[in-house]
């Protein structure tokens, strides 16, 4: 158990620590510098402010609703996350990662909710002019990892705990 508990300490503290270094750094840099690319064909740094969540969703629900919504949301994911890791098996090794990273990216989002009413986005993907991705940042990066690391977890085969063929 403390094991556990020192790697999702470990991982969800690191993870936050680089996501709101990151987001500081580009808040003080980005509005001075403008736009820094990174790779002319796919890549920019620049600085935006996500009110809503993923792709926006909810940016347009009245500032103090939203901000309720978002943190009372986030605080209840993390929960259940913190709880369900909790009870992950000592083999479930994949899951716990999963879970790890998944609370890191939702934590360091609720600081950016918490503290400014909206999140602080600066990694921005395109393919040139034909086609624009959504700006995000290390916490989205870590959230998306563990959502990947879940799915594989969840599509894996699980082998009984008293030995014998694994079940799908």
């Amino acid at each position: 158990m403390t094991r556990r508990l020192v790697q999702l300490g470990v991982t969800a503290g690191l993870g936050v620590l680089a996501d709101q270094l990151s987001k500081r750094w580009a808040e003080n840099e980005l509005p001075r510098r403008g736009v820094i690319m990174l790779a002319r064909c796919c890549c920019e740094l620049r600085l935006m402010h996500n009110r809503g969540a993923f792709f926006s969703w909810g940016a347009r629900l009245p500032p103090t609703v939203r901000t309720g919504f978002f943190v009372t949301a986030s605080v209840l994911a993390i929960a259940a996350m913190l709880r369900l890791h909790a009870k992950t098996a000592e083999v479930d090794s994949r899951l716990r990662w999963a879970l790890s990273l998944l609370c890191a990216g939702a934590a360091g989002n609720l600081i950016d909710r918490a503290r400014i009413g909206e999140v602080t986005d600066f990694v921005h993907l395109h393919a040139g002019e034909l086609f624009h991705w959504a700006t995000f940042n290390v916490a989205d990066v870590l959230i998306a990892v563990g959502l990947c690391l879940l799915l594989w977890d969840l599509g894996s085969p699980r082998m009984p705990r008293s030995g014998g063929r694994a079940t799908a």
